[in-house]
């Protein structure tokens, strides 16, 4: 063979796999871009909920602790954070978790997301 068809075959077949990468790539691309707004929609809004509800929890359960274990009761700073979680943030959690649980993941399609992100 000569050299300008083997340089032709060899610049073809550069030419084909480039083309190749490039159509994966775009179909990886398409897959991230559609889990990226599974999780900024669904996930993160949820996950961003549940750490509210926790840490609301948590701060209650202590400053109850303290106050039933201290003979003096609850320091009036103490007092009127029992009162600003009991009056605002559990009503806010109180209506924002039913929404949660109904809109929750919509098809089995986003669960089989969820577990290829790895957060199931």
């Amino acid at each position: 063979m000569k050299i300008r068809t083997n340089l032709s075959l060899v610049f073809g077949l550069l030419l084909t796999i480039i083309l190749v990468i490039v159509g994966l790539n775009q179909g990886v691309s398409r897959v991230a871009k559609s889990n990226l707004n599974v999780y900024q929609n669904e996930i993160e809004p949820a996950m961003k909920l549940l750490s509210h509800v926790m840490n609301a929890s948590n701060e209650m359960r202590l400053l109850l602790a303290v106050g039933l274990h201290d003979p003096q009761g609850l320091r009036s700073e103490e007092t009127s954070r029992v009162k600003g979680l009991v009056e605002v943030e559990l009503p806010y959690l109180k209506s924002s978790l039913p929404k949660l649980i109904r809109t929750g993941l919509k098809d089995s399609d986003s669960t089989e997301r969820l577990w290829e992100l790895g957060l199931l």
